[in-house]
C-alpha cells in the first residue's frame, strides 16, 4: 500500500472485499456466474473504483450487486446471505463515518490498522453476533466448533499459524470421522483412479498446509464433491452436511483477511488483533446466552425455532434495546472517569465494579477503542500547526507571506505530506479573498485533491469551496465530478443536501454558488 496519509478509498476496501470472500472464480472453478471475459471486465470495473474513476456511485451499486449475486450462487440460505451482507453494511457505515469524522495523519496500511482497532472490530462482532440471532441462525447450524472464537487463527508458541480454514477442516474431518483422504477421496485403495478425487484431495492438503487458499466457488464444490461421494455416511449426520458451507465461508473470509494482516503488519499485531477479538467475542457469547434463556423460560420451550416470528422480533427487538442502553451507560460512565482523573482515569478496582454492574462486554466494547486509539498519539506539533493553519484558513487578514511561512513550519517539522491540504486551502482561501476565481479554483482543487480520505470533517467546507469556485468560472463538468464524489461519501453540498441531483436542481445549486460568496471559509 503507498505511504500516503490517508484512509484507503471506499473503492480498494470493494475490492478488498471480494478478494477476502474469494468469490470471483479462477480459471479452474466451473461457474455458469462468470466466463473470463466478464470477469476481466468486472475486474476492470473494481479497479476504476479502486481508483475513484468514471461513475463512482454506479460502479459503486453495481459491485455491491454483483457481490450479493456471486454469494447467493454459492450460498443457497438466503438468511445467511443477508446476515452477510447486512454485517458488510454495518461495516461500511463504520469506515464511512471515519473518514468523513476523522482525519489521518497516518501512512494508508497505518490508518487501516488504526480503523481495525479503533472500530472494525467492535463492529463486525456484534454485527454479526446480532444479525445471526436475530434470524435465527443457530435453530438451522447447530453443529459448529465449540469454541466461540473457531472462526480465528491459531497462534502457536512457535512460529506455526493454524489458519481458520485448517482449524475447520479438520474439524469436519473428525465430525465425521474420517481422515482427510478418505474424507476427499471415498473409498481410496491403492486401485483406485479418479481424477476428480484425486485433485480435491490434493488441493485440501495444500489448504490445511496453508500454500494456497482457494476461492469460494472452488471450496465449497470440493465439499460438495466429497458429501456427494460419501452420501451414506453423511445421510447419519444431516446437521454437518448443512454447516458445512457456512462454517467454510467464514473461515475463508477470516484466513484471507488474517493472512493479509500477518503479511502486512507481521505476527506482533496478528496476535493482538486474535486475542483480542477472542476476548471480544467470549464476552459477548454470555449476552446472547442470557437472551436465549429468558425467552426459553418465558416461552416453556427449549427449541427457540418453536416461537413465532412476531413474537421473536418483539424480544429480540427489546433484548436489543436493552443492551444498547447498557453500552450508553458503559460510554457516559467512561466519559465521567476521564474528566474526573485525565491521567489515569480508568483504575482496574472502577472498571471492575463498572463490569459488575452492567457486565463485562457493554464495559470492554466501549473501553476498548479508547485505550487503542491511545497507541497512535497525535505530535503536539501536528496539534498546533493543524490549528494554525485552520486559524489562517479562516482570516481574512491572511496575507501570502503568512502561508509562505507556515509552509516552512510544516517543512521544519516534517508535516508537510500530512498537512499539504491545509497549505493548499490557505493559498486558496487567499486568492478567493482577493476574488481571484480562476486562481482560487485550481487551489481549491489541489486541497480537496489532497485532503481526499485525510481530512475527516474539514472535507465538508472544502468540497463545498471547491464545488462553489467551479460554479464561479463556469466549470459544470469539473463541478459535477466534485458533486458525485461528495455524493458517493455522504458529504452534503449545500443547497442540494437530500435532493435527487437532477440537471434542475444542479442547475440551481451551479446557479446560486456562482452568484453567492462566504466570508467564513
Amino acid at each position: 500500500m503507498s505511504e500516503n496519509p490517508c484512509f484507503p478509498t471506499q473503492g480498494e476496501l470493494v475490492q478488498f472485499t471480494f478478494d477476502a470472500f474469494g468469490l470471483l472464480p479462477r480459471k479452474s472453478d466451473s461457474s455458469d456466474e462468470f466466463d473470463e471475459t466478464s470477469k476481466k471486465s468486472f475486474q476492470r470495473l473494481l479497479q476504476r473504483l479502486g481508483d475513484e474513476e468514471g461513475l463512482l456511485l454506479g460502479n459503486f451499486e453495481k459491485a455491491l450487486g454483483t457481490f450479493h449475486q456471486l454469494l447467493a450462487s454459492q450460498i443457497a440460505d438466503q438468511e445467511v446471505c443477508d446476515v452477510v451482507t447486512g454485517a458488510l453494511r454495518d461495516l461500511y457505515r463504520s469506515y464511512n463515518d471515519m473518514i468523513t469524522e476523522e482525519g489521518t495523519f497516518l501512512a494508508k496500511h497505518l490508518s487501516i490498522l488504526y480503523f481495525g482497532f479503533s472500530r472494525a472490530m467492535v463492529t463486525m462482532v456484534e454485527s454479526a453476533y446480532f444479525r445471526s440471532l436475530q434470524n435465527r441462525l443457530f435453530c438451522r447450524y447447530g453443529l459448529v466448533p465449540i469454541e466461540p472464537d473457531w472462526f480465528l487463527p491459531e497462534i502457536q508458541d512457535g512460529p506455526e499459524i493454524i489458519w481458520p480454514l485448517a482449524r475447520v477442516m479438520r474439524w469436519i474431518y473428525h465430525q465425521a470421522s474420517s481422515s482427510q483422504t478418505q474424507f476427499h477421496y471415498p473409498g481410496k485403495t491403492p486401485e483406485s483412479d479418479n481424477f476428480i478425487y484425486e485433485r480435491n484431495l490434493e488441493n485440501a492438503r495444500n489448504w490445511v498446509r496453508g500454500e494456497s487458499l482457494p476461492s469460494l466457488p472452488g471450496l465449497l464444490s470440493n465439499f460438495a464433491q466429497s458429501i456427494r461421494g460419501r452420501e451414506d455416511e453423511m445421510r447419519d449426520d444431516p446437521d454437518l452436511a448443512e454447516s458445512i458451507p457456512l462454517l467454510l465461508l467464514v473461515a475463508r473470509v477470516s484466513t484471507a483477511v488474517c493472512r493479509e494482516v500477518h503479511e502486512t503488519y507481521g505476527l506482533e499485531i496478528l496476535t493482538q488483533l486474535t486475542n483480542d477479538c477472542s476476548d471480544l467475542v467470549r464476552s459477548l457469547k454470555p449476552e446472547v446466552t442470557e437472551f436465549k434463556s429468558e425467552i426459553m423460560n418465558a416461552k416453556g420451550t427449549e427449541d427457540l425455532s418453536e416461537i413465532d416470528a412476531h413474537t421473536w422480533d418483539n424480544a429480540y427487538a427489546q433484548y436489543m434495546s436493552f443492551f444498547y442502553f447498557k453500552k450508553h451507560k458503559a460510554s457516559e460512565a467512561l466519559k465521567r472517569l476521564s474528566a474526573a482523573s485525565p491521567a489515569n482515569p480508568f483504575k482496574p478496582p472502577i472498571i471492575h465494579a463498572l463490569t459488575e454492574k452492567l457486565g463485562r462486554y457493554p464495559v470492554l466494547s466501549q473501553l476498548y477503542p479508547i485505550n487503542q486509539a491511545k497507541r497512535w498519539n497525535v505530535t503536539e506539533a501536528f496539534k498546533q500547526l493543524l490549528l494554525r493553519g485552520l486559524d489562517l484558513k479562516n482570516n481574512p487578514a491572511t496575507k501570502t507571506s503568512d502561508s509562505e511561512e507556515f509552509k516552512q513550519d510544516l517543512r521544519s517539522h516534517d508535516l508537510e505530506d500530512q498537512l499539504s491540504w491545509l497549505a493548499s486551502w490557505v493559498d486558496a482561501a487567499i486568492a478567493y479573498r482577493s476574488e481571484d476565481y480562476s486562481a482560487a479554483m485550481d487551489l481549491f482543487e489541489q486541497a480537496f485533491e489532497q485532503a481526499k480520505y485525510r481530512a475527516g470533517k474539514a472535507q465538508y467546507k472544502l468540497v463545498n469551496q471547491y464545488l462553489e469556485a467551479c460554479a464561479k468560472n463556469d466549470q459544470k463538468r469539473r463541478f459535477k465530478k466534485g458533486v458525485e464524489w461528495a455524493r458517493y461519501l455522504g458529504i452534503p453540498i449545500r443547497w442540494l443536501r437530500d435532493k435527487e441531483p437532477t440537471e434542475e436542481n444542479l442547475d440551481f445549486v451551479f446557479y446560486i454558488f456562482s452568484k453567492a460568496t462566504y466570508p467564513q471559509l
